[in-house]
């Protein structure tokens, strides 16, 4: 979201309502129920007004008796101030939601939150105050700045929602009164062809708009433009008759008149203005040299449509594209238009860069691309691509999507290799010219030399004192010479000035660049260039600074400052200037910084540095010259690997929340490390690395990745002796097949680790096995089998006193009895499970628990306790960003939701859990939410669909060889049977044969598409 930075909420209620805290995203199931966030939408719809009870309970629960509907409201006031502070202490007042003493509730007027619809209205009062004082271009951009804030209707969600009709119409009308005063700031200055490119985007809207009609006739005339003018009288008085059976207004006839006899008055509006031919950036320091460069990029661009000029980091492509650029503006009838794409990281905003250097907007109708294809077809336009290199496919890509859709546009493109597009030419720019280091030649002739000018011009700029003399001439060639004529390099050789004569800069270059002088400077790859300028940089830094830096490109992503202390200090890795003492570690780092070589990210009070990419590649090229490498990815991989399996442990306990995030964060550097050992066949660590893991990825959802991970460093295994490592890593990897629903695989990889640890005795591992095995016979309906594993490893567990593996064969037992129907010895199982985890402070355990507490209270009716624990269930879950248990909530939420006929609400839940599992892939609780949409689409009737879902979900369990509980079987057979009851036997056989021959991505899909029948 766009904006400053905000320690508190800013909350986006034109278009898609958002709410953003501390600058994330507040995820749309953090709001629990739906009437959770229509109360909140309330509330800031007037924020600081008081709303009654009652009126609440008429906007949320029309239809509820009185004392149900007061029920819910509190319970819904009670869940908003839980989601919008979560760590708000009971006792204390929210900081939001303000309580009157008359029963009332407002949204705090003096809470740190801003609104969309508040900043709109703040920047049409300015506007409107900048307008009566005649500061039209102040007027202008303030307009522009409030309509930017409208990215659609309010609440446009909500459309059908009565209490939102008012507010949305006052907001529409204030939207077209600031299009329409945009447009008279445009004429006001001259603008007439923007002026009338507003009124056409009211027009769009609201057809009937009388006074837009007399603005444009208005603008036409004045831009010189009568026979257009009449047109629209024409087309007012037209639309006028035919949807509102009346005439033009007087005023309208009036101007009308004025206009026919030239008698219209341009009193207070200026001739028109020329139209802006380019966004060229001005450069702040003078272009040097180049005129052969200049000509010859002008001939080419007679020759093609598209030029891209390629050379080395630092060779002047971007400088000399922007010179061509300024001097053929006037060649092209709708200009020059220069798009910078180096601050952009990903290949998806190419289209945006582009769109927002020529003011393209997308829209509903149209992708971003057709929307730049549509606005550039009628163009004669040079489009200057600056900085291509690290987005090469995607500029390819759109370049020649616009160049085949536009025939009059031009591309000038700047990259350090080309396009490789058909139809693209190719000129790579040349080193700037420059006399030999041995010449003797005059000043006045030296000072002609394009390299020497630079120099000279920038070492003025750092040291104004500084002037080319005989003395330092023959320094300035060499430095020039040994740059290879670079400006970049030449020009961080000049601003050293002010610090070291040209000598010493040129005696530095010398020992550090000698391979740019041995031999023919065509003949060197074009980065030798660019990394003897950040050579030279780099011997800028103290040896220890130096070393530092390079020895922080072992990092991906990001690192803390114990890890760099741990596996960047010491002074074993090399003798002599390598050495780094531990103390010394926070002051170097902090002098990087100074420096910006190191960033620095601070987040909820932990401080993390990064490199940006190109120094890491710049110090990777250094650690590989060191020799250092090997012993720091032996390092990095040690310290990894002790971190991901201190955090295996720490997830079984009450800093659950923390280690996820910390993993979370690691992410880049496990995966780093991990290859390092895969590479390098270190299978051990590998094995130990994907076991420490795997909870992290079946708990964030990376089941994808874990499995493929596994299997890598399994099949590297190979036939390796049969370890109590290897087998723990088979343990692993049957855990998150079964998070996929493979349950075959999963089942032979569990029994292959549990012979090995019956082969080699652990049984603390043995248990961990048998609980998995019972899970699995458990959901292939194999009760009897789940019931002897899950009790074989609850003995083992007593036995080792191991009190998580206790409490979780409790809760597979307790599964087991209510799957039988043994509801009262299924709820002794997970309370007990559930008091032994309340000691452990495991909260993903209990989270589980509250969840299977719930089942029993549902199957047993009482959907009230059975709510109240699942909600307890998912706040757990939010707080740990347990993806698949976050789906199993929201699924047993909508269950519970559909029996007490509240289908609406179902069905939301079930489409939350349901895009959370197409990115999951569990199919056996995909299988549950398909089956929730199907019994909805039935009780409201849509029994074609309910059809198709039900077959999906019986091919679905069918393919995984899954077997439901008989009472979930029960329930599944009765739908089916009515459904079959309801329809003819032929349209239900059709239905259900195609449901079942729908993939599992569109049975998904077919499932989130509500308009099916």
């Amino acid at each position: 979201m766009s904006g400053t930075s905000t320690k508190g909420l800013r909350v986006k209620l034109f278009g898609r309502f958002e709410v953003w805290r501390e600058d994330a995203l507040v995820p749309a199931q953090a709001w629990g129920r739906h009437k959770t966030l229509s109360l909140l939408k309330i509330l800031l719809t007037d924020r600081g007004k008081i709303f009654s009870p009652d009126q609440l309970i008429e906007a949320l629960f029309p239809d509820l008796e009185p004392a149900k509907a007061a029920k819910n409201l509190y319970g819904r006031i009670g869940e908003l101030r839980h989601a919008l502070e979560p760590n708000l202490d009971k006792s204390l007042d929210s900081h939001y939601i303000v309580s009157k003493r008359q029963g009332g509730y407002s949204f705090s007027k003096d809470s740190s939150c801003w609104l969309d619809t508040e900043e709109f209205q703040k920047k049409m009062e300015t506007a409107q105050a900048s307008e009566r004082a005649g500061r039209w271009p102040e007027a202008l951009d303030t307009y522009r700045q409030a309509l930017d804030l409208y990215q659609g209707d309010f609440l446009a969600e909500d459309l059908y929602e009565e209490w939102t009709l008012s507010p949305r119409q006052h907001w529409r009308e204030l939207y077209l009164t600031a299009l329409s005063q945009c447009a008279e700031c445009h004429a006001r200055l001259g603008q007439y062809p923007q002026a009338l490119e507003q009124c056409g985007k009211i027009l769009k809207q609201e057809l009937t708009r009388e006074s837009v009609y007399r603005q444009q006739m208005l603008y036409h005339s004045l831009a010189g433009q009568h026979s257009e003018a009449l047109q629209v009288y024409a087309e007012c008085a037209k639309v006028m008759e035919e949807h509102l059976s009346a005439k033009p207004s007087p005023e309208t006839c009036t101007l009308h008149e004025q206009i026919v006899r030239g008698e219209r008055s341009s009193q207070g509006y200026p001739p028109p203005a020329s139209p802006a031919r380019h966004n060229l950036p001005s450069s702040v320091t003078s272009f040097i040299g180049r005129e052969r460069e200049i000509v010859k990029v002008k001939w080419l661009l007679n020759t093609t449509r598209l030029l891209t000029l390629t050379g080395a980091g630092g060779s002047g492509k971007t400088r000399l594209a922007l010179q061509v650029s300024a001097s053929m503006v006037k060649d092209y009838s709708d200009g020059v238009w220069w798009v910078e794409l180096a601050s952009i990281s990903d290949p998806k905003l190419v289209p945006q860069a582009i769109a927002s250097a020529l003011g393209v907007r997308e829209t509903q109708q149209c992708s971003l691309t057709d929307a730049l294809s549509d606005y550039l077809k009628s163009k004669q336009m040079l489009l200057v691509l600056d900085n291509c290199e690290h987005l090469i496919s995607a500029c390819a890509h759109m370049t020649e999507t616009l160049l085949h859709t536009c025939p009059d546009l031009q591309v000038l493109a700047t990259s350090r290799e080309a396009l490789g597009i058909a139809g693209e030419t190719v000129w790579q720019v040349p080193p700037l010219v420059q006399p030999d280091a041995h010449d003797s030649l005059p000043l006045k002739i030296l000072k002609q030399y394009e390299a020497i000018s630079l120099f000279v011009e920038r070492a003025l700029s750092s040291q104004p004192e500084f002037g080319l003399n005989l003395q330092n001439a023959p320094a300035v060639m060499q430095i020039c010479q040994k740059l290879d004529g670079l400006p970049l390099a030449i020009e961080l050789a000049a601003a050293r000035v002010k610090v070291l004569s040209v000598t010493e800069i040129a005696a530095r270059l010398d020992d550090r660049f000698r391979l740019l002088t041995s031999g023919s400077r065509t003949a060197l790859p074009r980065q030798q260039t660019l990394q003897a300028a950040m050579d030279w940089s780099y011997d800028l830094l103290s040896s220890a600074e130096q070393t530092l830096l390079r020895r922080l490109s072992i990092f991906a992503g990001g690192f803390t400052l114990e890890a760099v202390e741990t596996i960047c200090a010491r002074d074993d890795l090399r003798k002599g200037d390598s050495r780094i003492a531990l103390t010394e570690i926070l002051d170097l780092l902090t002098h990087l910084i100074d420096k910006s070589l190191v960033l620095v990210d601070q987040r909820d009070g932990e401080t993390r540095y990064r490199l940006l990419e190109t120094v890491r590649q710049f110090g990777r090229e250094k650690l590989l010259d060191s020799k250092e490498e090997s012993v720091l990815r032996e390092r990095h991989l040690d310290w990894f690997l002790a971190l991901a399996e201190k955090a295996e442990s720490e997830l079984q306990g009450p800093a659950q929340s923390s280690w996820l995030e910390r993993l979370e964060q690691e992410q880049d550097n496990l995966r780093s490390a991990l290859e390092y050992a895969k590479d390098r066949r270190k299978t051990e660590a590998g094995l130990r690395m994907v076991t420490a893991l795997s909870a992290f990825w079946l708990v964030r959802g990376y089941l994808t990745e874990g499995r493929s991970q596994v299997a890598s460093v399994l099949a590297q295994a190979g036939s390796l002796k049969r370890t109590i490592t290897s087998a723990k890593a088979l343990n692993a990897a049957g855990t998150l097949a079964e998070g996929q629903g493979d349950y075959l695989t999963a089942r032979s990889y569990h029994e292959e680790s549990l012979a090995i640890f019956r082969g080699l005795g652990g049984e603390r591992d043995m248990a961990k096995t048998l609980q998995n095995l019972g899970s699995i016979a458990w959901k292939q309906g194999e009760y009897t089998r789940a019931r002897s594993l899950s009790e074989e490893g609850l003995n083992l567990s007593r036995k080792l006193g191991d009190a998580a593996g206790i409490a979780i064969l409790l809760n597979n037992l307790g599964l087991i009895a209510r799957a039988q129907g043994e509801y009262t010895q299924a709820k002794a199982f997970y309370e007990e499970s559930l008091e032994i985890n309340t000691k452990l402070g495991n909260k993903q355990a209990i989270s589980y628990l509250f969840n299977n507490l719930g089942s029993v209270a549902e199957n047993q009716g009482d959907y009230q306790t059975a709510r109240t624990l699942y909600e307890k269930s998912l706040a757990l879950r939010r707080e740990l960003g347990d993806k698949p248990g976050l789906a199993n909530s929201l699924n047993n939420l909508g269950s519970v939701a559909l029996k007490q006929s509240d289908y609406a609400s179902a069905h939301a839940l079930y489409e939350e859990g349901l895009l959370l599992q197409r990115e999951l892939r569990d199919k056996w609780n995909i299988a549950f939410l398909l089956e929730g949409t199907g019994v909805v689409s039935l009780a409201q009737g849509q029994l074609v669909r309910a059809a198709h879902l039900c077959g999906a979900v019986a091919a679905l369990r069918g393919a995984m060889r899954a077997s439901l509980p008989p009472t979930n079987r029960a329930a599944f057979d009765r739908t089916v049977a009515t459904i079959r009851e309801k329809l003819e036997e032929k349209v239900f056989a059709a239905a259900w044969t195609q449901g079942q021959s729908l993939t599992l991505e569109q049975a998904i899909e077919y499932a989130l598409d509500t308009s099916t029948e």
